[in-house]
């Protein structure tokens, strides 16, 4: 049996913040963190820790299983 591989997704935090009428910046103020590292996670030039997913998931309601999907890898196109 294979094992599953995860990968780290967003986009459910990125639906939350405009859910809750706040943008990036706004919501980085909220939860008292740098700007600068929201928009280095929603970039990809970063990565939460453990405990920094745990905080966000606290101030939106978001499991923190919901920030993973299964990393199905990239399909290899045949060339002919």
């Amino acid at each position: 049996m294979k094992k599953k591989r995860f990968k780290l997704d967003l986009m459910p935090l990125k639906v939350r913040i405009v859910e809750m009428g706040l943008n990036a910046k706004s919501f980085a103020r909220k939860v008292h963190i740098d700007p600068t590292t929201i928009y280095a996670y929603f970039g990809g030039t970063s990565t939460p820790t453990v405990r920094m997913l745990l905080k966000l998931s606290n101030e939106t309601g978001i499991a923190p299983g919901d920030f993973f999907k299964e990393d199905k890898g990239k399909k290899k196109k045949c060339v002919k």
